[in-house]
């Protein structure tokens, strides 16, 4: 390769696959039932809603590995390498039907584009047809949701087979923590924006900050909506591994018990971005007055120490 230079070699019918060359070795063992079960599956296990014309050009495939480590590897493939199945034979969709998309939005029309999906959003409400473009879906770049209908999140996601997006935006959602434990519990996620959401556990109540912190170590851009605090949250931030620098940390309602203001300003010090690190912390009439003037004061010196630092602490008024 290095002698003679990289050679291109283009393939324009990825889905036009030939039968195995081996076809005299394998004609022998047409009967045989391992074989039988390496073929395509049949037309009445796919979904049409999908493609209508997946059958039209697709051919029966014998491999020379064993039906088993054939199963291993389609089950087991992250997304990348399931693309390079997907487009090298239409047996790995056929048995693994989990369409692939980089982007997943709501917008002004519905459209495939960029490996990307839009749903028609209107008057508040989805009016793309679901079934036809959204099912067991594997969801691997982003996610930008904006709707009035706060429950549209929650409709969508039983359609996605699997979320390894790095940047996620929520507006105006409703949604559990465990549908959010879904979104993020890959540990992948470097921008997570739930502006004006609403995130409860099954009983109800409003999260810890450091139940959501614990499946952030790649954090890089993060908007909380109203969350809680205990006297464990300090500790349990400067105590977390990061794996990169944060640049924004945004909180827009916290409620709860005072925490330790030194054990956040540890967290602060050891991962704030040395370029800009942008802290909002905006806390509930209701939070203790004392400890909300000494963590301003012991903030202040923090970000006169620390020259990108960008401090912004409030308390709301009476409700």
């Amino acid at each position: 390769m290095a002698e003679y230079n990289p050679i291109n070699l283009p393939w324009h019918n990825l889905f036009e696959v030939q039968d195995d060359l081996n076809e005299d070795l394998n004609s022998e063992d047409e009967d045989d039932e391992s074989m039988d079960d390496s073929r395509i599956l049949d037309e009445e296990s796919f979904d049409k809603n999908l493609c209508v014309a997946f059958f039209d050009t697709c051919q029966s495939q014998d491999f020379l590995l064993p039906k088993p480590i054939i199963l291993y590897i389609i089950e087991n493939a992250g997304h990348r390498v399931l693309r390079k199945l997907f487009a090298s034979c239409k047996y790995f969709y056929a048995k693994k039907q989990t369409p692939i998309c980089y982007r997943l939005q709501t917008g002004y029309e519905e459209k495939f584009i960029n490996e990307g999906l839009i749903l028609w959003e209107k008057n508040g409400l989805i009016k793309s047809d679901l079934k036809r473009c959204l099912k067991k879906t594997f969801i691997y770049g982003s996610i930008f949701i904006n709707c009035r209908d706060k429950t549209v999140f929650s409709t969508l996601l039983p359609r996605i087979y699997r979320c390894e997006a790095k940047f996620i935006s929520l507006y105006d959602q409703s949604i559990s923590f465990d549908e959010l434990k879904f979104l993020i519990e890959h540990g992948g996620i470097v921008t997570l924006d739930l502006g004006h959401s609403e995130i409860k556990d099954e009983k109800g109540d409003y999260v810890c900050l450091e139940q959501i912190i614990q499946f952030l170590p790649n954090i890089s851009m993060l908007e909380l909506p109203k969350v809680k605090v205990s006297a464990k949250t300090g500790h349990a931030l400067a105590e977390q591994k990061f794996y990169g620098k944060i640049s924004r940390f945004c909180i827009a309602y916290i409620f709860g018990e005072p925490f330790d203001d030194n054990q956040f300003v540890k967290f602060c010090k050891t991962n704030g971005d040395d370029e800009h690190f942008g802290i909002g912390l905006h806390f509930a009439p209701t939070f203790d007055r004392g400890f909300i003037e000494k963590l301003k004061e012991t903030m202040e010196d923090y970000e006169e120490s620390f020259e990108s630092a960008n401090v912004y602490i409030i308390q709301y008024d009476e409700e």
